[in-house]
C-alpha cells in the first residue's frame, strides 16, 4: 500500500522470493545459505561488500585480512601482531581509540616471536620464553634489562611511568620527569612552610581536617587550631555581641533556634530581623482562642497533634477536628450508607442520627458537622 499498490493487488499478487546468485551462477534461497556454502560468515560477507570488494572477493574464504605494523611486518591476525609486540589486544584497541598511532599502540618490545631468514614469523617455544630475558627500550633506543633500570636512568618513578602508560601517554612523555612547582604557604602567625602538609603537621592537625574546615569557610587561625577552640563555634549577633553557641544567642533574643534557622535558610531574612522578630507561628481554634503551638491547642481539646493534622489534611474543618473524639470513626463513617443522589460530583447519603432520630440527606462534611454538634452538647455520651 505504501508503494502505491491497490488493496486488490496487495492481496492477490503472490510475493516473489528473491534468489541469490554467487559469482559461479549458483542459486540460493537466502544470502546466509550462500555464505554458508562458501565457508564465509554473513557479517564478513556484508563488511567486504561495504568496503567495495567484488562478489568473488567477498565470498572467498581464503581472502583473509592482513595486518601490517609500523615496521612493515605482515600478520595474519591482529592477535598475532599484538602478541609479537607484547601488547594485549584490549590495550592496543584502547590506544587506537585514544588517538594514538600504531607505533605508540605497539610500544612494547617483541620478545615472544621471531623471524627466520625468509622473513616468516614463528612463535618462540615455551622453553625459549622461559629462558628469554625481557629487554626494555626507551624512545631514544637505549636498551635496559629491567623496567626499574630504565625509569631510574630517566629519573622517573616506576609507578608514575606505569600510570602514564595506562593512560595511553606516549613513551617519551612517560619517561620525561615532571617538574613539580612547590607552592609555599604562610600561616596566621606569618610562618612560611614548603607545603600545606608541612604546615598542618607543624600545627598538629591532619590534612583532611584542614580541607574540611576550609570548606566550612573558617578563618585560618581557627583552621590551624586544635582542641576546644577548634570545636567551639561562636556566634555574633547584629549588635556585635558574641555568644558561645547559636542556641544561647537565640535564647538571649527570645527566639527558638529552629525558627531562627528557618528564617535565615529558607525565608532569607537578615540576621537582625530573624533575631528581633518574635515568634508569630500561633494557632487559633474555631472559638478564636490563640495558642502558642498546635500541641498546646490539641492538649486543650483533649486530642493528639497527629490526629488533628491528619484530619485537616483530609479536608476536615477545624471545629470538627477538635471536637469529635478519636477512635469514633464508626459513628461518622459513610461506608455502608446509601447514596441518594449526586449534585456537581458531591454525594448525598441517607443518614439517620441515633441521637435525634431524624433522617437526613447529608454530605460527608454535613454528617461530621452534625455529630460535632451532639459531641459539643454531650448528647453522644448517652449513646
Amino acid at each position: 500500500m505504501e508503494n502505491g499498490w491497490s488493496l486488490q493487488d496487495a492481496l492477490m499478487i503472490k510475493p516473489v522470493h528473491k534468489v541469490f546468485k554467487d559469482h559461479f551462477g549458483r542459486k540460493f534461497e537466502t544470502a546466509t545459505d550462500m555464505c554458508r556454502y562458501h565457508g564465509v560468515s554473513y557479517s564478513l560477507y556484508l563488511n567486504r561488500l561495504k568496503s567495495g570488494k567484488s562478489l568473488e572477493e567477498a565470498l572467498n574464504p581464503h581472502n583473509k585480512e592482513k595486518y601490517i605494523d609500523h615496521l612493515g611486518n605482515v600478520f595474519n591476525t591482529q592477535k598475532e601482531m599484538c602478541a609479537f609486540h607484547g601488547v594485549s589486544e584490549n590495550t592496543y584497541y584502547q590506544r587506537l581509540r585514544a588517538g594514538k598511532t600504531i607505533e605508540e599502540a605497539l610500544c612494547k618490545a617483541a620478545i615472544y616471536y621471531k623471524k627466520d631468514s625468509d622473513g616468516k614469523i614463528f612463535c618462540r617455544t615455551k622453553k625459549e620464553k622461559q629462558t628469554l630475558k625481557r629487554e626494555w627500550f626507551d624512545h631514544l633506543g637505549n636498551k635496559f634489562s629491567t623496567l626499574d633500570e630504565m625509569c631510574a636512568f630517566h629519573g622517573v618513578e616506576r609507578h608514575a611511568f606505569t600510570r602514564d602508560i595506562k593512560k595511553c601517554v606516549s613513551l617519551k612523555e612517560a619517561l620525561t620527569p615532571k617538574v613539580s612547582v612547590k607552592v609555599r604557604c604562610t600561616d596566621h602567625l606569618g610562618n612560611e612552610f614548603e607545603s600545606i602538609t608541612e604546615m598542618c603537621k607543624h600545627h598538629g592537625i591532619t590534612l583532611s581536617q584542614y580541607e574540611s574546615r576550609k570548606r566550612s569557610d573558617w578563618p585560618l587561625e581557627r583552621i590551624l587550631s586544635k582542641g576546644d577552640y577548634a570545636r567551639r563555634k561562636t556566634c555574633t549577633d547584629h549588635l556585635g555581641n558574641v555568644f558561645e553557641s547559636e542556641i544561647k544567642m537565640c535564647q538571649h533574643w527570645g527566639v527558638s533556634d529552629k525558627t531562627y534557622r528557618h528564617r535565615i535558610i529558607y525565608d532569607g531574612w537578615s540576621l537582625e530581623k530573624a533575631l528581633t522578630t518574635k515568634d508569630i507561628y500561633t494557632c487559633t481554634d474555631h472559638l478564636g482562642n490563640v495558642y502558642k503551638s498546635k500541641v498546646e491547642m490539641a492538649e486543650h481539646w483533649g486530642q493528639k497533634k497527629g490526629v488533628i493534622k491528619d484530619r485537616l489534611k483530609l479536608g476536615w474543618g477545624i471545629r470538627e477536628a477538635l471536637i469529635i473524639p478519636n477512635n469514633t470513626s464508626k459513628v461518622y463513617s459513610t461506608s455502608g450508607k446509601k447514596v441518594l443522589f449526586e449534585i456537581d460530583g458531591i454525594s448525598y447519603y441517607a443518614f439517620k442520627c441515633p441521637c435525634c432520630n431524624n433522617e437526613y440527606a447529608f454530605t460527608k462534611e454535613e454528617i461530621r458537622s452534625h455529630y460535632a454538634n451532639h459531641f459539643e452538647k454531650g448528647d453522644m455520651n448517652e449513646h
